[in-house]
């Protein structure tokens, strides 16, 4: 492997210095577990590390060698910088050589933060990396980067879409010391087995690869096992609709920890994957699928039912629906005697629709269940037959509102919830929209409202989304101003049980990517009222005050993380 010279070596593109009278000034502080508090001051270049027990003392004092930034150990250094926003870091970096040479480190370990989603970007890490500068290059110094590039580029010029396809695969074949490797998507003009040959003999040192697998890729067998001369590999997450592609799996199958999207043949039954734990396959509707699955994926925890395989079904038919019944009752039955000790680890389940879930038949109590909520006779009776299954301590329902239509009652959320007990619910909202369109979600949270009644309910979260994505910031506008009034209304709704109300507006930038989630909260407070007979000992018939009280987001963060309730975050449909 080619070693790059060190980061001392004269660089012509550095910027200098500022002039000697200048001034900048940043402060950070940072806690040692062995000590007191640091504080980084930088101040006319010249940077130190004060404890804090010694800013009290005259500035004459000279400080001891030891507090100098320059002279603590690396891994101070580094965690100093990871508190520096990029602006501050890059202007501390332009002090000296020095801090140039180790604040690179800390700059190229925030590369992962930020997806490569466009050519611009593309672009942009290209030339940071200096990918064909020789001795000067800094692709030593990377070790995890995540692509989520676009399948298709439309409208540039074709030299224009080579040149980025040139500097995606440069990157790949330069960084050699990469350990964790994320592609999400890849140009449609570059072939699979193109890619997965510059995987296996490019990075020696990878333990951790993410791929996937969509569109139209010619994807072979043989292309996938090249994967197997991954010696230090450890972790792979994989997601293809190709069935020969998930066969070229088997040399690395020790090392398959997550496999999505996957159809299994029916002609494979020496495959075992037996570490795999978080799996999403597309069952097919043949009475010896459940054995084959179990079978070949032994330890699943979390299962996503993604759109069935075959013949086209209509389960809203009598046949469709005598259809369905018939392989629900031999999956029932495959449960309590041949797969009894199948997937004793499963926790939580993702659904497409709710036939698939209905069909599997699954009698298990599960922490956390995602399901659409659909509409029609049938559907009611598929979502209540799966809850009851499952008993879920949490529930999440994901609702399309572009299939909400005129209705008043939404999609009948009210009755879905009979005689359902449910602690901790989840409403992932679909906000299309339509251009001078009224926005429809007030009708579907009415209907909630009505609901809640019905429910056990202790937790209550509002999560939008925009075509399966966190919301816009054109969105986020029509939602935002309405969500107190929302949670005033819920709260009230539930007058005995309901302690935490949330609106969860994550939103999507088309170059960043999905941004931090803004959690809006409330706490719900019920006050007694005294009887206006106070004669009378009988209280029951008097409902409380109930109020809300707005929770910082941190605090709601941390109510999310103990209750579960963030476990599926936005799944790809």
């Amino acid at each position: 492997m080619e070693t790059a010279a060190p980061l001392s070596v004269p660089d012509p593109t550095l910027v200098p210095l500022p002039a000697d009278d200048a001034y900048l000034s940043v402060r950070v502080r940072l806690f040692v577990s062995q000590g007191p508090w640091l504080t980084v001051i930088m101040k006319n270049h010249h940077v130190t590390a004060q404890q804090d027990n010694d800013l009290d003392a005259a500035s004459e004092e000279r400080r001891p060698p030891t507090n100098h930034l320059a002279t603590v150990n690396f891994d101070v250094q580094h965690a100093i910088m990871s508190f520096l926003p990029d602006h501050d870091l890059s202007r501390l970096m332009r002090t000296s050589r020095f801090f140039l040479d180790i604040g690179l480190h800390a700059l190229c370990a925030r590369i992962p933060e930020r997806r490569i989603m466009c050519e611009i970007r593309m672009s942009s890490l290209y030339k940071f990396l200096r990918v064909d500068a020789g001795s000067l290059s800094r692709v030593h110094l990377v070790e995890d980067i995540y692509f989520d590039l676009p399948y298709a580029v439309y409208g540039p010029s074709l030299s224009y879409k080579k040149r980025h396809m040139d500097f995606f695969l440069g990157i790949l074949q330069s960084c050699r010391n990469l350990r964790r490797l994320r592609i999400e998507g890849w140009y449609e003009a570059i072939p699979a087995s193109v890619l997965l040959n510059i995987l296996a003999t490019s990075l020696p040192e990878l333990e951790e690869l993410q791929l996937s697998m969509f569109g139209k890729r010619d994807v072979e067998e043989k292309d996938v096992r090249e994967l197997g001369r991954l010696r230090n590999i450890r972790k792979i997450i994989f997601k293809s609709t190709c069935a020969t592609s998930f066969r070229g799996l088997e040399p690395l199958a020790d090392a398959v920890v997550e496999l999505d999207y996957i159809k299994i043949p029916q002609d494979i039954t020496s495959l075992r994957f037996g570490n795999v734990q978080k799996l999403g396959v597309r069952p097919d509707r043949s009475f010896t699928w459940l054995e084959q699955v179990t079978t070949m994926f032994p330890d699943v925890s979390e299962l996503m039912l993604r759109p069935t395989t075959g013949d086209l079904h209509d389960c809203h038919i009598d046949p469709g629906r005598a259809e369905d019944d018939l392989l629900r009752a031999n999956n029932r039955l495959k449960w309590g005697f041949a797969c009894a000790k199948a997937w004793p680890l499963l926790k939580t389940i993702w659904a497409y629709d709710l036939c698939g879930l209905y069909c599997l038949g699954l009698p298990r109590r599960l922490h956390a269940l995602s399901l659409p909520l659909e509409l029609g006779q049938q559907a009611a009776h598929q979502f209540r037959a799966v809850v009851a299954d499952a008993q879920p301590s949490l529930l999440e329902l994901r609702v399309n509102l572009d299939e909400c239509g005129l209705q008043p009652d939404g999609l009948g959320l009210a009755e879905a919830f009979g005689g359902i007990t449910v602690p901790r619910l989840t409403l992932l909202i679909d906000v299309v929209h339509y251009p001078h369109e009224p926005w429809k979600e007030q009708p579907l949270l009415d209907s909630l409202a009505r609901g809640l009644c019905k429910l056990s309910l202790t937790h209550l979260l509002i999560r939008y989304q925009e075509s399966r994505r966190p919301i816009s910031p054109y969105a986020e506008d029509k939602v935002a101003p309405s969500i107190r009034e929302y949670a005033t209304i819920l709260a009230q709704s539930s007058p005995t049980m309901l302690r935490w109300v949330g609106f969860d507006l994550g939103v999507w930038s088309i170059l960043a990517g999905p941004q931090p989630t803004r959690l809006t909260c409330w706490e719900v407070h019920r006050t007694p009222v005294a009887p206006k007979d106070t004669s009378s000992s009988n209280t029951e018939d008097v409902p409380p005050l109930v109020t809300v009280v707005e929770m910082s987001a941190s605090q709601g963060r941390r109510i999310m993380k103990t209750e579960g309730m963030g476990i599926f975050e936005f799944p790809e449909a």
